[in-house]
């Protein structure tokens, strides 16, 4: 098992920030940024919680060689985040859960979202544990899909501020 630690600041509260992060055709971006070549979003509105769900089907050419040979041309990756209702200073607090399968291999984060106020500006944070069953290269794989989630959730970021620039948030 691996752990993950990210963080992001965005240039808007969080109050514009959040409804971006749940909306579908962001999340139908953030597919198109990975580079997916099928993707089914849904969106369901709480109350008390809001989930998204991004199912995709994505190229494994950003996978190192070493571990590419396990999981073929693609892999398929299924990530499910619940949102709680916002705080008194109206930051968000979800969970966040992920699973991807290729020729029977299997990874799955699991871990905590963060999106609270910082100054004039929202910052994004994922706690998650990375685990991936590969026999004896499990904890070495794991490490891999840490750094790619880390990558993925970098994209997630440019997608967000692309939104922020265009939309006018």
């Amino acid at each position: 098992m691996t752990k993950l630690a990210y963080e992001a600041i965005h240039a808007a509260d969080v109050a514009t920030v959040f409804p971006i992060l749940t909306a579908a055709g962001f999340l139908e971006d953030c597919a198109r940024q990975l580079g997916a070549d099928t993707w089914t979003v849904a969106v369901t509105p709480g109350p008390p919680e809001l989930t998204t769900q991004l199912d995709l089907r994505a190229p494994t050419r950003n996978i190192p060689a070493t571990f590419r040979r396990f999981f073929g041309p693609h892999v398929n990756i299924s990530e499910k985040r619940t949102w709680n209702a916002p705080a008194a200073d109206g930051s968000r607090q979800g969970g966040l859960s992920a699973h991807a399968l290729a020729r029977g291999h299997e990874a799955f984060v699991t871990g905590t979202l963060l999106l609270a106020p910082a100054q004039d500006a929202a910052r994004f944070t994922v706690d998650a544990d990375v685990t991936v069953r590969l026999g004896l290269l499990s904890d070495l794989a794991a490490a891999k899909v840490g750094e790619l989630l880390a990558s993925v959730l970098n994209d997630q970021t440019i997608v967000l501020d692309r939104w922020l620039t265009t939309r006018g948030g």
